[in-house]
């Protein structure tokens, strides 16, 4: 965070990694008004959390976004987090509505640093294996960043007029979408 804001007064709030503690330390952060900005960078495929989790989380970014405080998670790092959940599946968290969804891209520049293109990011995993790539190149999905449609909560009037469709229907029903906004993670 100080390579990008070196100014910043950063607070940390520890936790025990796992969800009760996770929890507390969010709801202290927030309870205590210990800063303006939250960022965070963990969750579930939506699948693996429980709708009272659910509710009680919302609570918290609901206090959060009436206090002035933004809530910031990353979008994941699973991709569609169908190697996890066995179906597409948005993250929790980072698919709530009173949360900003924040992936990353990998971004292609020329031999003169023009842009050339940008796509979500994502990491494959091969070997080199004395004078062969096991399994070949680019070997299968290892990791990356996450997305798509919600399958808890109704797309939000803010995501309207901006996401089509296409991207935004699941189960035949409009559906929040994450990420909201992405930044290079290479």
């Amino acid at each position: 965070a100080h390579a990008v804001a070196p100014r910043a007064n950063i607070v940390y709030v520890g936790a025990a990694n796992d969800a009760r503690g996770l929890d507390l330390a969010l709801n202290y952060a927030v309870d205590h008004h210990v800063a303006d900005v939250i960022s965070n960078s963990w969750g579930l495929p939506e699948a693996f959390v429980s709708r009272g989790e659910i509710m009680a989380l919302n609570s918290v970014f609901q206090q959060a976004a009436a206090q002035g405080t933004g809530v910031y998670f990353a979008s994941g790092d699973d991709g569609d987090n169908k190697a996890v959940a066995g179906a597409r599946s948005a993250g929790f968290p980072d698919s709530s509505p009173w949360v900003t969804s924040v992936g990353g891209t990998s971004l292609g520049i020329g031999s003169h640093g023009q842009y050339l293109w940008e796509a979500g990011w994502g990491t494959t995993s091969t070997d080199w294996n004395h004078d062969h790539w096991q399994p070949a190149a680019p070997g299968p999905f290892l990791y990356g960043s996450g997305g798509g449609p919600s399958h808890v909560f109704a797309m939000p009037g803010y995501q309207a007029a901006e996401v089509p469709p296409s991207a935004a229907t699941w189960n035949g029903k409009l559906r929040r979408v994450e990420p909201d906004v992405s930044m290079v993670a290479d």
